[in-house]
C-alpha cells in the first residue's frame, strides 16, 4: 500500500474550510470530504481524512485497514448466460504500522516514499460448486446508498452473504447470516429523522432485494425489511426467512460491482 495523500483536520479546521469552500471553491473540496455526515474518517483513491486522532479512529473502525475477501460469484455473459466470476483475495494492515507511516509522512511530507506492508487474506474458492448452477432465474441490482454509513452497512451485509445456497426443502434465515445489527458485527450507526442512531441501516435494502427474488420462486416464511416493516428498518426488525419449496437446488449469488450490489438467483 502506498500513501498518495494523508491529511488530518480538527473539527474547527473542517468548519473553517467549509465556510471558505461554500463561498469560493466548493467544487474543489467536495471530492475529498463531506462534513455534513460528520464521519470520523473518509477514504478516497488518493486522500485519507480523519476527524479525530488517528489511533482513536482506527480503534473505532478496525475495518478501515482491511479488505475482506470475496469468493466466486455468478455473473452474466454477453449472451445472457450465467458464468462463474473470479474470486478476490483481501488484506489486513497492522494499525501500529499504519500510524507510524502517517507520522513519518507528517514529518517529511514525502508520500511516495512511505509504504505499509499488508497481510493477504485468501478468498474461499467456490468455483466448482457455483459452476453447477447453470439455470438463470432472475437478477436484481441494488445501488449503493449515497449516505456513506448506509453504503458501508450494505457492503458489510454483502460480505456476510455472498453466496446463499438452498437445497430442496431447506429453510434458511438470511437474518442469522447477517448477524446482529450492531457494532460488534461490523455495522455502523446511521442517524434517523429523530436524530437517534440506528445500527445497520442500509442492510435492509439487500434483504428487500432477496425477498423480491424469492417471493415468486420459493416460500417466504417471514419478512420485515424496508418496504414492509413494523417500526424502523435495521432496528431489530430487518428479518427474512425463506424456504426452498422446489425440487432443485438454488443459490442467491451476490457480487459487489461499481456502485451497486448485484444478486443473481439461479438453480442447477
Amino acid at each position: 500500500m502506498r500513501f498518495l495523500g494523508l491529511s488530518y483536520f480538527t473539527e474547527e479546521e473542517l468548519k473553517r474550510l467549509d465556510n471558505i469552500s461554500a463561498k469560493t471553491v466548493w467544487d474543489k473540496f467536495t471530492p475529498f470530504f463531506d462534513t455534513k455526515e460528520n464521519l470520523q474518517i473518509s477514504i478516497y483513491p488518493n486522500r485519507l481524512f480523519w476527524l479525530r486522532p488517528l489511533n482513536d479512529v482506527l480503534a473505532a473502525h478496525p475495518d478501515v485497514l482491511s479488505q475482506l475477501p470475496t469468493t466466486n460469484h455468478l455473473v452474466m455473459d454477453g449472451e445472457s448466460n450465467v458464468k462463474v466470476g473470479d474470486k478476490s483475495n483481501g488484506y489486513k494492515i497492522d494499525p501500529a504500522a499504519f500510524i507510524q507511516a502517517s507520522e513519518e509522512i507528517a514529518k517529511t511530507g514525502k508520500f511516495d516514499d512511505v509504504k505499509v506492508e499488508s497481510t493477504p487474506v485468501e478468498a474461499e474458492d467456490q468455483s466448482e460448486l457455483l459452476s453447477q448452477y447453470t439455470h438463470f432465474i432472475e437478477r436484481k441490482e441494488v445501488p449503493l446508498p449515497t449516505n456513506a454509513a448506509q453504503a458501508q452497512n450494505m457492503k458489510t451485509a454483502f460480505y456476510k452473504l455472498q453466496n446463499v445456497y438452498l437445497a430442496p426443502g431447506e429453510t434458511k434465515s438470511i437474518s442469522e447470516l447477517l448477524g446482529a445489527l450492531n457494532a460488534e458485527s461490523g455495522y455502523l450507526p446511521v442517524k434517523g429523522k429523530d436524530n437517534k442512531e440506528v445500527y445497520g441501516q442500509g442492510a435492509e435494502q439487500i434483504i428487500d432485494a432477496i425477498q423480491q427474488l424469492a417471493f415468486s420462486r420459493t416460500n417466504v416464511i417471514s419478512y420485515r425489511g424496508q418496504y414492509f416493516n413494523v417500526g424502523t428498518p435495521a432496528e431489530g426488525l430487518t428479518e427474512l426467512t425463506i424456504q426452498n419449496n422446489t425440487e432443485t437446488d438454488m443459490v442467491f449469488s451476490l457480487s459487489l460491482e461499481e456502485g451497486q450490489v448485484s444478486i443473481i438467483l439461479a438453480s442447477k
